[in-house]
């Protein structure tokens, strides 16, 4: 019997095909949207024809394009991405059943992860809006089922690398389409934004180029880029992920001389994209975890040039050199705003410290005087997050939210440190670093902006966790997978 033998074509389609059924039924008749439901009936029929390993790959290989359409229901929003996992759920449910396995494994990291969905659950306790609170409460177990099913799903090393380069390819696609909107000054296609309340179907070509304000250069305009219709600091929370990857592997001693040209190549370009999304943490946390990256390698004559290459950057180029210069003055708009919201999210947690106000309810803080004060005295009006992910966290769901999270976060490192240590050096040790500096950027970016509640948080982060237990829980397939040639590996 094969590991990953598919289901029964005639039982998966039938389930699939009365699910679409049913679902295009009810949205034809109450939406009157056909071309919905037939595009959705289509995609799902295809896919279910797959083989489920496809789509558990394509989950992760596209979780960069998770903003590329919206659908708009009133009091919430929907991706067609999140129709992708859910399908990942339930066929590998289904799969789980059908072999007769344990559908999701218990492992350490597991305590903390439903110790915080039970601080989202009691944050209802008093929470200001519960409808908010109950749809960030569902996110986050979808989060989490994400998160457990990337790491019960990849079974050896061999799968890992696979799944590693995809993030890799699909990365640096995401940085390709970035730096295509810089020379073109538009998005190359449009984002698909469906109303379902307003029975409407448009395509957004705007929201690509950010444009403010540099008080410091006499309010001089400059534009900040994105890819893929996220923001500019998302842009660079991803870019900084895919560069630091590169950065390991080019600097490793396990691929050839081409592959490490042609990474270097692609390295180069995304730090043109980093660089033009004018993201002062974004720089920050690159060179913070590019010069670890070196150190640790003991490439010391490396930190030298790259400080120096940053210097001649920040020196050179105007806009980013005015840019830098207004991160070193309180009196920076951004700089104070960020202050502002620590300030006020510290003062919310010591107010409400058991509950906190309801999980995702930070943005409806404009209705109390408290932070009402503050948005009016600091000009931050329209800024719906706290702005770091840790104060955010104890604001909306108390101590439990917050130990939770920091529990979560120490035990998802120490595993990913542990098993750089036990695994020989080899390019599977690389993958590991690699994995490991990417999301250690992405929890420093969450300490100045707030993608805890995105996909690509989460999946990166399985995949790092992922990458990690293959390694300290699975000693036999170490030795096995050892022997094993791994791509560029001499």
């Amino acid at each position: 019997m094969e590991r990953y033998r598919a289901l029964s074509i005639n039982l998966k389609d039938a389930l699939i095909a009365f699910g679409v059924s049913l679902l295009c039924g009810i949205l034809i008749v109450r939406y009157n949207l056909l071309i919905i439901p037939a595009i959705a009936g289509i995609i799902l029929f295809l896919l279910s024809l797959c083989k489920y390993e496809f789509i558990f790959y394509f989950g992760i290989s596209s979780c960069v394009f998770y903003n590329l359409a919206i659908i708009h229901f009133g009091s919430f929003d929907g991706k067609p991405y999140q129709i992708i996992w859910s399908m990942v759920f339930i066929a590998y449910i289904l799969k789980s059943l059908y072999h007769r396995e344990q559908i999701l494994k218990f492992d350490k990291i597991d305590i903390p992860l439903f110790t915080l969905l039970a601080a989202y659950m009691l944050s209802l306790i008093n929470s200001i809006n519960s409808g908010i609170t109950i749809k960030e409460t569902i996110q986050l177990f979808y989060f989490i089922l994400t998160f457990k099913i990337i790491c019960t799903s990849i079974k050896n090393k061999k799968e890992m690398i696979r799944v590693f380069h995809l993030v890799i390819i699909f990365g640096l696609i995401f940085i390709g389409i970035g730096l295509l909107t810089v020379f073109i000054g538009r998005a190359p296609f449009p984002q698909l934004l469906i109303d379902v309340s307003r029975k409407k179907i448009s395509l957004n070509t705007h929201g690509i180029l950010f444009q403010e304000a540099m008080r410091s250069a006499g309010r001089a305009i400059f534009t900040r880029v994105s890819s893929c219709f996220l923001g500019y600091v998302e842009t660079a929370n991803i870019s900084c992920q895919m560069l630091i990857i590169l950065l390991v592997l080019i600097g490793g001693k396990h691929l050839g001389v081409q592959k490490k040209v042609l990474l270097s190549l692609a390295f180069l370009l995304g730090g043109i994209l980093l660089i033009f999304t004018f993201s002062r943490a974004g720089i920050t946390v690159f060179t913070f975890s590019a010069m670890l990256v070196m150190y640790f390698r003991r490439q010391f004559k490396s930190i030298l040039i790259f400080l120096l290459i940053l210097v001649c950057v920040i020196t050179c180029y105007q806009p980013f050199k005015a840019r830098m210069k207004e991160a070193s003055t309180l009196e920076q708009h951004s700089t104070k705003g960020h202050l502002a919201l620590y300030w006020g999210a510290w003062n919310i947690f010591l107010k409400s410290p058991l509950y906190g106000i309801g999980a995702g309810t930070f943005k409806e803080l404009d209705k109390f005087d408290l932070v009402r004060d503050i948005k009016k005295k600091f000009n931050i009006w329209g800024w719906p997050d706290a702005h770091n992910m840790l104060l955010q966290c104890a604001a909306e769901t108390g101590i439990l939210g917050l130990i939770s999270l920091i529990s979560i976060i120490g035990i998802y490192f120490h595993s990913l440190i542990k098993a750089i240590r036990i695994q020989e050096d080899s390019y599977y040790r690389d993958l590991l670093i690699g994995l490991t500096l990417a999301n250690l950027c992405a929890f420093l970016m969450n300490l100045t902006m707030n993608a805890f509640g995105v996909d690509t948080f989460w999946i990166i982060a399985g995949v790092g966790y992922a990458a990690a237990s293959l390694v300290s829980a699975r000693p036999v397939d170490v030795i096995f997978s050892n022997n094993e040639n791994y791509p560029g590996q001499h």
